[in-house]
This record gives C-alpha cells, structure tokens and sequence, in this order.
C-alpha cells in the first residue's frame, strides 16, 4: 500500500464580517482564528515550526489494514524514538504498549512499572516486562545463520548470556567442541553449577544453607570438581549411579571389560605412566588409599592401629569364615568359641555384623589379622622346631 499525505484544502476568507458574514468565503475574516488555526495546520502538515511536533491528550487510536498499517519513517543523525511514558510514581502505575490478535487485545504486552510499583510475580518495581499471555507462550527468535541472542546484565552491561543457534553460552561467546549443548565459562569465579532444594537446611559454612551440590574447574590448573553438602544422618552428600537395561551388564573378567561406573584415567588420550595412581580415596586432605595403572591397591596402612597377638587368631580366622558363609555346615564345631571370636571381631574392627546376614569385613582389617594369624603360627612352629632340635640333641648325647 503506498503512502498517503494529508494536505489541506484551499481557505478564503469571507468579504463579510464575524458579525454578519456574506457566506462567500471559507474561512471568517478572522484574525485570530487564521493564526491559531489556518496558520498551525500549514505547520504541521509540514512538518515544520513549532508545531512540527504533535501532542495529543488522552487516547489516540489508528485503525487500518495492511503491513504496515502504520509507518515511522525518517533520516536523523541520531535516532527515532517511539515513547509512551507514565510520568505518575504510584504502588499500581505504569506505562505499557499492547499488541493484540483476534482473540484478545492484549496478548503481547511490553510495561514499564513505577519505581514505587508493588512488586509481584514477575512485575518487579521500577522493573520491564516483556509478556505473552496466550497459550503459545512467548518466543524469542532470530532468522539469521549467525544471528545470536544475548542477555545482558550488571550496572554496566556486559554480556552474561547468548543463544546461538542450538548452544546455550554463558559469559563465553563461542565453543567449537559444542553443536547441541552448554557452555558455562567461569572467568575467575568458583562455582559454576550450583543446586539448592527448599527443604536443605545443613548449615555448612562453605556454602548457602539451601545449596545441595557445586560443580566448577579449577580455573588454573583445570579438572573439574563435583560437592556434595549433605544435612541429615544416614544419608549420602554425594551419589553416583549406573543404570541400563535388565541384562545389559558386562561378566567379562578382562583389560576389556566395562561396567556399570567406570573411572577411566588418560594421558593425551592413551594409558597412563607406569604407577601411576588412576583413582585417590581421601579423608580430607590426607590419601587413604588408591589404584594404580597396574591394578594394585594401596592403603594407608599406618590407620589401622589394631593388633590380635592377644587372641587366638586362627580360631579368629575360623569364626570369620564360619560368620560370612550364608550356608556352613560346620558351625556347630566351632559353637563353643564363635560368640568370643564374634564379639572380638566385631571390636576389632575386622567385621561389621548386620542383622540381615550381609555382613560387611574390613579388608585392612582381615589382613592384618591374617598376617598377626601367620605370625603366631609361625612362631608356634619355631618353637616346636627348637624343642625337636634340643630333643634330637639330648638323644645323640644319649646314644654317643
């Protein structure tokens, strides 16, 4: 549709009087009125003077048909501004452009709340609100190969965020190694997930009482880290779990084997050096045990404060056996000694008893009971084999 302009017609004046007009003329013979009317309308149709602007009180409405039914259109040096502005501070104020369909006038509305606004939802004081009101919901699109989305923030805006295609980045501008996903760039900063539920409350200084769990890299040297804050007893401050289908796991007993979790260790995407430690268990900042690239696993041995050289160990062995086997024939033989050997056990640290059965051992402490059993078995026999050298001795002297 082409563009239209108003221009006005041709005015005379009438050859009469305000008084008595002849009724020949458009226009009365009229100063006043030609210079408060003829005269400004010659402005504004031009564009020019001082009324080159047009304010209109109250509500202004256009109707039409087209694309665009209403046209903005100029070259400035600076740049046009449409404005519609509440001036009214107020706890209900506000000023706010409307689009409708053919359902409802105020499906998209774009609002500027007063600065003594009451805040709520998502009408925040003195704060903007771009919203959609039908059941499409709002979308935000661009129509451009390149085209991004930014969010910005902060008293001096920087951008915070950009959707740019099908990556989602934040405070970071591009990631090749990403085509559908995340990118969290920390910058300095420590934490770059953070989870909360409303129901935590563990009063860890570390973090807000309300955080669950952190994720974030070490931002010098790399690797990443996962917390856990954990409020209530009997609980797990950190959980990891393998799920597949019914039948989907792996038997194989082999270098090739998978599983369920699997912790696997690299060096530029190759095995690592020999002895070196795929997998560290620490309490706190000190190392309690750990797996290295052959498969061994070492323990902090020096933690294990407990001795049995005052027990009969290989009776204690025997209650072990007898206690971790679900079905044992041979119980009764050792009926008169096992609740000794059960409750040394158990106060040595070597077995936890449950009363389901599933009785969980200590591998420290089975092995150093173990090794104490070898020792006085050992020594048992060095004795027997000086009494049998100091018999044979006595029966060579005997026989000399």
């Amino acid at each position: 549709m082409a563009a239209s302009t108003i221009t006005r017609d041709a005015w005379t004046n009438d050859t009469g009087s305000a008084a008595s007009p002849n009724a020949d003329g458009t226009v009365l013979n009229n100063t006043v009125l030609q210079n408060n009317v003829y005269a400004r309308v010659d402005e504004l149709l031009a564009g020019a003077g001082s009324y080159a602007t047009l304010t209109v009180g109250g509500k202004f409405a256009v109707e039409g048909t087209g694309d665009p039914c209403v046209t903005i259109s100029g070259g400035v040096t600076a740049g046009n501004v449409l404005l519609v502005r509440n001036t009214t501070a107020g706890t209900s104020n506000f000023a706010r452009v409307s689009v409708g369909n053919d359902t409802s006038t105020t499906r998209t509305m774009l609002t500027s709340l007063s600065s003594t606004w009451t805040t709520s939802i998502h009408n925040v004081q003195d704060g903007s609100v771009l919203l959609g009101t039908g059941a499409g919901g709002l979308s935000i699109a661009t129509n451009h190969a390149s085209g991004a989305i930014r969010f910005y923030g902060g008293s001096t805006p920087t951008e915070a965020m950009r959707v740019s295609g099908t990556k989602i980045l934040i405070n970071e501008t591009a990631d090749t190694n990403i085509t559908v996903g995340m990118c969290i760039n920390q910058g300095g900063a420590g934490v770059a997930l953070s989870f909360k539920g409303s129901g935590i409350a563990h009063a860890l200084a570390a973090v807000e009482t309300d955080t669950g769990g952190t994720m974030y890299v070490n931002t010098v040297t790399g690797g990443l880290t996962i917390n856990g804050f954990m409020e209530g007893v009997n609980a797990a401050a950190l959980s990891l779990y393998g799920n597949a289908a019914t039948g989907a796991g792996d038997t194989t007993r082999s270098t090739a084997a998978s599983g369920f979790i699997e912790i696997v260790a690299t060096e530029n995407a190759a095995g690592i050096g020999a002895n070196e430690n795929i997998l560290v268990v620490k309490d706190s900042a000190s190392t309690r045990a750990l797996i290295d690239a052959e498969g061994d696993l070492h323990l902090d041995a020096t933690s294990n404060i407990n001795a049995w050289d005052d027990h009969e160990d290989v009776g204690l062995l025997e209650a072990y056996r007898v206690l971790t086997m679900r079905k044992c024939n041979f119980k009764q033989r050792f009926a008169e000694h096992l609740d000794t050997h059960r409750e040394i056990l158990a106060r040595t640290g070597v077995l936890t008893l449950n009363q389901d059965g599933h009785h969980f051992v200590s591998f420290k402490g089975i092995m150093g009971l173990t090794i104490d059993g070898l020792r006085q078995v050992g020594a048992k026999v060095m004795d027997s084999e000086q009494r049998i050298a100091a018999l044979e001795q006595k029966v060579k002297a005997l026989t000399a």
